[in-house]
C-alpha cells in the first residue's frame, strides 16, 4: 500500500522514512489483512469483469458503482458473509485515503447494497446462525471453572476467555499478546494498552483493581494462578497464552481462542440458543454488552475497548440484555459514583 509515493523520484530526501512511517501507521497483521483483501478487490476489476467479456473496471480511483458491483460478485460466490464484509471496504478505503483518494466504500449506493446483502443471505439461508454477544453468567461459569481446576490448560484457556471478555477482545489481550502488556500486582490488573492504529507514543496502561476478597473467584485470582504455571517465562516478547510445551504453528496458534472458548463450554455443558453461535469476537461485544447493561456509560465502554467513536461501538452492543450480578463484579469498576454519593465520600 506504499503506491502512494509511487510518483516521487526515489532519491527524494525523506522518501524512505515517509514510506516508513506510513507503514508504521498500522500494525503488520491490519497490512496483511488489508492486502488480501484489497488484492481481491482489484482481481475483480482488472481479472473477473475481463473474463465475462467486458472492459475492465477502475480499482483506483473507484466509484462507489463499482463497488456496489463487487458486493454483489461477493453475494453471488457465497464465500463471505454480511457480517464479516466491513474488513474487504475498509481496505479498499484505507487505499483510497492513503493514495489521496475520497472513500468510495461508503455513501447511501453502498450502505443500501450491503443492508440488501444481509437481506438476502437471511432469505437464502433462513436456518443461518449468527454470532450474539456471550453473557456475562456464562463467562462467570468459566471463571469458577478455572479458579477451581488443577489443570493448568483449563486454568489457561478460563485466564484467556475471562481476560479477553473483560477488556473487550483487544489485541493487546488476544492469542497473539505478549507477557509484556499484562502484568498483576498488588493493586491490580494492569494492560499496557497497544491500539491497533493509535499512537505508540504513549502506551498508558488500563487497570482493574485488586478484589478485597482473595478468596472468591476473580480474574485476579485466575491469573494469579496462570502465573504461577508460567513464571519462569521471562522473555517479555514471549506470546502471553503461550506454554514452553505447545506445539507451536503460527496457523493453529491463531485459532486458539475459539477452539478454547468451544472446549470450555462442551466441558460446562453449556450450549448456546438456536440460531446463536458464541465465538471469540462474541468475547468482544459480550463484554460491551454486560458493561452497558449494569450501566456504564458509551464513552467509558468507547474508551476501555478502544472504539474510536459511538458508531463503531453501537453494533457491538445489544441493548435488550439485562444486568446480572456477574456483569457488576466483572465492569463495576467501570463505573461512576453519582453525585450525592461522592458527596457523602469527601464531605
Amino acid at each position: 500500500m506504499q503506491f502512494a509515493f509511487s510518483q516521487i523520484d526515489p532519491n527524494t530526501p525523506g522518501l524512505r522514512r515517509a514510506a516508513l512511517l506510513l507503514r508504521l501507521s498500522r500494525r503488520e497483521n491490519t497490512w496483511a489483512s488489508y492486502d488480501g483483501k484489497l488484492a481481491r478487490f482489484i482481481d475483480f476489476c482488472e481479472v473477473v469483469v475481463p473474463n465475462s467479456g467486458l472492459p475492465p473496471l477502475c480499482p483506483c480511483p473507484a466509484l462507489p458503482a463499482t463497488i456496489a458491483l463487487y458486493l454483489g460478485y461477493l453475494s453471488e460466490e457465497d464465500k463471505v458473509h454480511h457480517s464479516s464484509l466491513q474488513p474487504y471496504l475498509s481496505a479498499i478505503n484505507s487505499f483510497h485515503q492513503d493514495m489521496g483518494f475520497d472513500r468510495p466504500a461508503i455513501g447511501h449506493l453502498v450502505s443500501a447494497i450491503r443492508h440488501g446483502f444481509g437481506e438476502f443471505e437471511g432469505e437464502m439461508d433462513p436456518d443461518r446462525t449468527k454470532r450474539e454477544p456471550i453473557p456475562a453468567a456464562v463467562i462467570d461459569k468459566i471463571l469458577e471453572l478455572g479458579c477451581s481446576s488443577y489443570n493448568p490448560n483449563i486454568i489457561r484457556m478460563a485466564a484467556c476467555i475471562v481476560t479477553n471478555f473483560c477488556f473487550f477482545l483487544r489485541g493487546d489481550t488476544g492469542v497473539r499478546a505478549i507477557r509484556l502488556q499484562l502484568h498483576v500486582d498488588a493493586a491490580g490488573i494492569h494492560i499496557r494498552q497497544d491500539r491497533k492504529n493509535g499512537p505508540r507514543v504513549t502506551a498508558p496502561s488500563l487497570s482493574i483493581p485488586a478484589p478485597t476478597n482473595l478468596k472468591q473467584p476473580s480474574l485476579y485470582v485466575l491469573l494469579k494462578r496462570f502465573f504461577s504455571l508460567t513464571g519462569g517465562i521471562r522473555q517479555p516478547d514471549y506470546y502471553l497464552w503461550r506454554f514452553p510445551w505447545d506445539s507451536f504453528t503460527e496457523a493453529s496458534w491463531s485459532r486458539s481462542i475459539d477452539t478454547w472458548l468451544a472446549s470450555l463450554l462442551k466441558t460446562l455443558e453449556v450450549t448456546p440458543p438456536p440460531g446463536v453461535i458464541w465465538s471469540q469476537h462474541s468475547l468482544r461485544s459480550g463484554g460491551a454488552t454486560a458493561a452497558l447493561a449494569i450501566g456504564v456509560d458509551i464513552y467509558t465502554i468507547m474508551r476501555w475497548g478502544m472504539w474510536a467513536s459511538p458508531n463503531s461501538v453501537t453494533p457491538y452492543l445489544d441493548p435488550l440484555v439485562q444486568p446480572c450480578a456477574a456483569a457488576l463484579r466483572m465492569f463495576g469498576h467501570l463505573l461512576k459514583p453519582s453525585l450525592a454519593e461522592m458527596r457523602s465520600r469527601f464531605a
